[in-house]
């Protein structure tokens, strides 16, 4: 982000601030404060655009947008912009395997590798450590399956330079050449023994997602869960500028950020658009939405009887359940003492999905992000405990209205 654009954001947010209000969306007084707790953060982490949609009891209160979607055209955040979502990608793939599960076409026990796996193409034949061949998609599922991270310099999702390098080859790392170069690797611990955050495991299971239903990921997805709830704004994101979609923000760099090298040439790019290949991240972080969808995709898989859920009972409890006591992490989501959430982060953008058990439902997206360890706890502190406290909600349900809704372009 240079200089002068910086400036240009903290004059309009300070001016937002005085003003005590969002720019877009339905004024709701009862919520004024969470108004200026969103505006906090912004000023705080120098921030152009966010958007929050809140539901309580399966009612949407709370939908506006803040500060500006492109800041070069002065373009303002409506309810229906949408952001990349980065790791909130997965609770939707999670979603998609127990869809699958509770259609009888794989178990939570089923092996993925190896002659008795469900990838057992022959591009998945060579193993180097036969512990591989034990894990299963419950392991994928929780992090359990045995791989660590080591860093964001070695990983393989995050660092696709390494896996073309690997390959000698100048194209872009797809999932299946991620896959063959992680087999390739001895595993860090035995599966199932421990849990270590790990993206790459969602990367196998969106693979797996295909191989079962014999569709894209995207198309299995789209049609067996999102077009069934009405959430149309998801959809897969691209890499660049000229990637982006109808009513999709643009993404912006931390103020003190520098040039870095991007994955498509020897030049330096702004992080944002070519530090990371996302189209590669597809299903442990490369979905776009809206707040609104995000609520209304959390109401479908919260277990509550406010609106409609569409996994069984059983599979919500197994799906917000970690897999042992102590675990942070269940199948999909965060969770803790019947409430579950799950964050995401990627250059330009960041935002979390939490669903609590006192029947609150809060999203909130923002289109600039830091890799501070202060950041999201400041925004769970500023904004979503702001809106814990709110001593009283208001009845009406902005599900349907026009200033949430929009037309999106997707398939």
């Amino acid at each position: 982000m240079r200089r002068r654009e910086l400036q240009f954001i903290c004059v309009c947010i300070l001016f937002l601030i005085k003003q005590g209000s969002a720019q877009t969306g339905k004024y709701i007084p009862e919520l004024d404060g969470v108004d200026k707790a969103v505006l906090k953060f912004m000023q705080q982490w120098g921030i152009p655009g966010a958007s929050v949609a809140i539901a309580k009891d399966g009612k949407l209160i709370y939908a506006r947008g803040f500060g500006f979607a492109d800041v070069k055209s002065a373009e303002v955040v409506q309810p229906y912009h949408r952001f990349r979502i980065a790791s909130i990608s997965k609770p939707l793939t999670a979603t998609a395997i127990f869809k699958l599960i509770e259609q009888h076409k794989i178990s939570l026990n089923d092996k993925v590798f190896g002659p008795h796996g469900i990838l057992n193409d022959s591009a998945y034949s060579k193993i180097a450590d036969e512990r591989c061949l034990d894990i299963t998609i419950e392991q994928l599922l929780s992090h359990t399956s045995g791989w660590l991270k080591h860093g964001d310099d070695i990983d393989p999702m995050i660092n696709s330079g390494l896996v073309s390098d690997y390959f000698h080859s100048a194209d872009l790392a797809s999932q299946q050449q991620i896959i063959q170069y992680m087999l390739a690797q001895k595993l860090d611990f035995t599966p199932g023994e421990k849990q270590e955050y790990l993206n790459f495991g969602y990367c196998v299971l969106g693979r797996v997602i295909e191989k079962v239903s014999g569709q894209s990921y995207e198309q299995y997805v789209r049609k067996n869960v999102l077009d069934v709830i009405g959430a149309d704004s998801y959809a897969l994101a691209g890499n660049l500028k000229t990637d982006k979609k109808k009513n999709e923000v643009t993404y912006y760099d931390t103020p003190d950020a520098t040039l870095v090298p991007s994955y498509l040439s020897v030049s330096n790019v702004e992080a944002p658009y070519g530090e990371f290949n996302i189209t590669a991240m597809d299903s442990h972080g490369g979905w776009i939405a809206s707040a609104t969808d995000m609520v209304r995709f959390a109401l479908a898989v919260d277990g509550n009887s406010s609106q409609p859920d569409i996994l069984t009972q059983a599979s919500i409890e197994d799906m917000t359940t970690p897999p042992f006591t102590g675990a942070g992490f269940a199948h999909g989501w965060s969770s803790n003492n019947g409430s579950f959430r799950h964050a995401g982060l990627l250059p330009g953008s960041s935002g979390l999905l939490d669903v609590e058990k006192s029947g609150l439902t809060i999203a909130v997206l923002f289109n600039s992000y830091s890799f501070s360890n202060l950041y999201f706890k400041s925004m769970i502190n500023t904004v979503v405990k702001t809106i814990y406290s709110v001593p009283a909600f208001p009845a009406e349900d902005l599900f349907g209205k026009s200033e949430t809704t929009a037309l999106y372009s997707n398939p």
